[in-house]
């Protein structure tokens, strides 16, 4: 255990002194060997349901796995298209807080009629 009496700060959490001891107990626990299968593939621990990783190579003895996701193509513009997705991170923010606009008045449905002028 490592004794600590100021907060520090692992990888942006605040943590104190038992959660720092308690963090980097977790992180020696998690180095582990793991042998190759007959085809040359590892099962990597806790990736259970990912479906995509990157793999990069460090050197030709390290690697570093990264979970990855993928974004559907039809949705691909809105990732790619800044002022979109703000307005779509706004739009969510409004309907979290409750903000909706006025519905339209049903006695007048002049609003249903197109612009014959």
């Amino acid at each position: 255990m490592v004794a600590v009496k100021n907060k520090k700060d692992i990888n942006g959490m605040q943590l104190e002194a038992q959660e720092l001891s308690d963090e980097l107990t977790t992180r020696a626990r998690e180095k582990q060997l793991i042998q190759p299968d007959g085809r040359g593939r590892i099962l990597i621990p806790g990736l259970k349901g990912v479906e995509v990783v990157q793999v990069e190579a460090l050197n030709d003895y390290e690697f570093i796995v990264r979970r990855m996701s993928t974004i559907p193509e039809r949705e691909q513009w809105l990732w790619n298209n800044a002022d979109a997705m703000v307005s779509v991170q706004r739009g969510l923010a409004q309907a979290k807080a409750g903000e909706f606009a006025d519905a339209p008045s049903m006695d007048d449905d002049d609003w249903l009629e197109d612009d014959k002028e």
